[in-house]
């Protein structure tokens, strides 16, 4: 089925039930207005749990009635405009593959349901001109929509393509439109103008779904953060955070498609966005309910270790083919090559597997819906509408004391507790470093600077923790070859190389270590 294309114009007006439509016919270039007629029209609107579509500006529907039924895919194409996407009705329920490949890249591999139901009784007046052709049509609308919960329950117990029946919201209202057709923009300015003198007002949603969604919309798209200094005593702590997960969730959400094919940028940028929502809950941990961040936290842990099955493998198997191509040519290296590339290119192998299979999974789905409710409405107390600027320094101090006790035990713990110790003191840096970013909003460069030192220490510590986890690998490998009768001295070489590896390391990181300890 190929859709048909064409680009509609149209104004949409806010009016009371009791307006009086106006005389259209006295407008510049209307010879007379056609006989109205009367249409009802039932809409159905697809789109994903999150809404992605109608967050993006599209809108996806199935409609009966009138004279244009059918699958409308529409899509905004610049003031007053929108490109439309036909097909004919068909005999099934779920939306043409031919408008489902159009909205894939938004969408990605989510599922698609019915978010609203829009039903219609519309007046249609055609306006013409002396040869009858039509200049525009007008349309009086009176519109009940509902709408299921759609940031609400979990997916099992929604069938594709069916409203949800718990907690729906039922909205009435009435809506003047204005459409072109053959004729132009100065018709379109001067009928709006008409409908403004009886009453009508420019339309607060430029969609009926969007007007059907109301809040729920509103509440998935947390306004941006102020970017001026002087503008930010406006912004609440509650607001730092929403944004602050908002553009996380969208960056896990963007990565999907490369995850699944495998992308090994994809699977890291995946695995980053979900340490950061993970630190983001616990950095405004305080003003949240108690136990509110609990299952989300477990949920955003369990994907960060599925991804870094496939990103460590991928990572060390190119730190140990480096250090084998600087070893002495005068070793033998055909062997060790192939033992360590053929047990790191199973394990990333499986781990891809595993990422792609979590990415598509209902487990990972309820968790992107846990993530949605909790932007839409985060479970805050009281003291998260303070201004930011008041509270947020406090949440990122206390990030920076544990950060800091923690490189105290790690200071006082000794072989071989002292790699565990480091690697605790690397998660603390990577907390402060995504806190400092949350807070960079309000904290401009103080937040920067912390950003920057929190890096350094965390990169240094990752050094030394894949020093440590290439050696661990290394002794497993080297007691295998020599099982097998293979000559050791290469692990040996490999070895050697990784102890002075995470020497120069913990070297870096005591030097970072006090560059960082001075901002506080």
């Amino acid at each position: 089925m190929v859709p048909t294309q064409h680009t509609e114009i149209e104004r949409k007006f806010d009016v009371p039930h009791d307006a009086v439509v106006p005389d259209l016919s006295r407008l510049p270039g209307v010879h007379a207005v056609g006989p109205t007629s009367t249409h009802h029209l039932a809409a159905d609107y697809w789109d994903t749990r999150r809404v992605d579509l109608a967050r993006h500006h599209f809108s996806l529907r199935r409609r009966t009635g009138g004279t244009d039924a059918g699958w409308h895919l529409k899509i905004g194409a610049g003031v007053d405009a929108r490109a439309e996407h036909a097909c004919e009705l068909g005999d099934g329920p779920a939306p043409p593959d031919a408008l489902v490949a159009l909205v894939r890249d938004v969408v990605g591999e989510h599922p698609l349901y019915v978010v609203a139901r829009v039903d219609t009784r519309r007046d249609e007046t055609p306006l013409l001109d002396r040869s009858g052709a039509v200049l525009a049509r007008f349309c009086d609308d009176l519109v009940v929509s509902d709408t299921p919960a759609v940031d609400g329950s979990p997916p099992a117990t929604v069938a594709p393509g069916r409203p949800d029946p718990t907690l729906p919201t039922t909205t009435r209202w009435r809506e003047w439109e204005i459409e072109l057709a053959d004729g132009g923009r100065d018709l379109l300015a001067a009928t709006s103008s008409a409908l403004i003198e009886s009453g009508a007002l420019g339309a607060a949603f430029p969609s009926k779904l969007a007007h059907a969604l109301g809040d729920r919309l509103d509440c998935s798209t947390p306004s941006p953060l102020p970017g001026r200094a002087r503008d930010r005593h406006r912004t609440s702590t509650t607001d730092v955070l929403r944004s602050r997960l908002r553009t996380q969730v969208d960056a896990l959400e963007a990565q999907e498609r490369g995850v699944h094919a495998g992308h090994p940028s994809a699977i890291h940028d995946m695995r980053v966005a979900a340490r950061r929502l993970r630190a983001a809950l616990r950095t405004f941990e305080p003003v949240l309910e108690k136990g509110s961040t609990k299952a989300c936290r477990r949920e955003l842990r369990w994907l960060g270790r599925v991804l870094g099955t496939a990103r460590d493998a991928q990572v060390l198997r190119e730190r140990l083919t480096a250090e084998l191509e600087a070893l002495p040519g005068s070793l033998d290296l055909r062997s060790p090559t192939a033992r360590i590339s053929a047990h790191l290119q199973t394990t990333a192998g499986a781990g891809q597997e595993a990422a792609a299979a979590a990415t598509t999974s209902a487990r990972y789905e309820h968790l992107l819906d846990d993530l949605e409710r909790f932007i839409a409405h985060p479970p805050t107390r009281p003291e998260a509408s303070t201004r930011a600027t008041v509270l947020v320094p406090g949440l990122l101090s206390r990030d920076a004391d544990r950060f800091l006790r923690a490189a105290r035990r790690a200071r006082r713990a000794l072989p071989p507790q002292r790699d565990v110790a480091l690697h605790e003191t690397r998660k603390h840096a990577k907390q402060l470093r995504y806190s400092a970013e949350s807070a960079s909003a309000v904290r401009g460069k103080s937040a920067r600077r912390v950003v920057k030192g929190a890096t350094r220490v965390q990169e240094s510590l990752g050094d030394h923790q894949d020093a440590v986890v290439a050696l661990e690998l290394l002794r497993r490998l080297r007691a295998e070859a020599r099982t097998a009768g293979e000559d050791a001295t290469p692990y040996d070489a490999l070895t050697g190389l990784e102890v002075a590896a995470a020497a120069v390391a913990v070297a870096a990181y005591e030097r970072q270590l006090r560059r960082l300890r001075k901002l506080w």
